[in-house]
């Protein structure tokens, strides 16, 4: 939580018409409910779902709920973890992306913090047409890669499918950024530069 609210702070800071946007997107609070009672109505039904579940008599939930991963509580090893990663990035690079859009779905969900995961989910996502799914990955990715080029020039990717070409820009600007500042290699450098070219024809045209 704390390394997702470090990113986004930084990241609104960096791309101000990013903040503009997912504070547009927020919905409003329901007439007459007050945020304090949704939070306790949330609270209530978590409470209830670990008594559902008993939580306390189940080791893996218990380890999760110690701030452990699904893959931790379960005792996987990084090598098996990374073996599950070539098989399902086999899939991505064989153009199944449905299929590796539920490998890298459970690989997110056991080993969320490995930064990977999250970035070729988004591709396969990108891959489908799932433009939303994908921006919401590679955001995830930039939240504990925030320095990788790449993340920057899919998001911005994903924002000019849309049509939204301030944040677009803002994202290959932080990609090329990324870049001269020595996280990203040359082949990154050249397609952000790319990108940006393209948009500012566009925009002089």
């Amino acid at each position: 939580m704390g390394i997702c609210y470090r990113f986004h702070h930084r990241l609104m800071l960096r791309m101000p018409n990013l903040q503009r946007f997912k504070m547009a997107d927020l919905p409003e609070t329901p007439p007459g409910i007050s945020t304090d009672r949704i939070a306790a109505l949330i609270g209530e039904a978590v409470d209830q779902f670990l008594k559902d579940i008993k939580a306390d008599e189940n080791p893996i939930v218990r380890d999760m709920m110690e701030g452990l991963t699904v893959a931790q509580a379960m005792g996987l090893t990084r090598d098996e973890l990374e073996a599950l990663y070539a098989a399902a990035f086999r899939l991505l690079a064989a153009g199944n992306f449905a299929a590796a859009v539920d490998s890298f779905g459970y690989l997110v969900m056991i080993d969320p913090l490995h930064a990977p995961n999250h970035y070729c989910l988004g591709v396969a996502w990108q891959g489908m047409g799932r433009i939303k799914d994908a921006e919401r990955e590679f955001v995830n990715f930039l939240a504990l890669d925030a320095t990788n080029p790449d993340g920057y020039l899919r998001l911005g990717e994903c924002y000019l499918h849309r049509g939204a070409t301030a944040l677009a820009r803002e994202a290959f600007e932080l990609a090329e950024a990324e870049c001269r500042n020595g996280h990203g290699d040359g082949i990154a450098l050249e397609e952000a530069r790319a990108k940006l070219a393209l948009l500012n024809k566009d925009a002089t045209a």
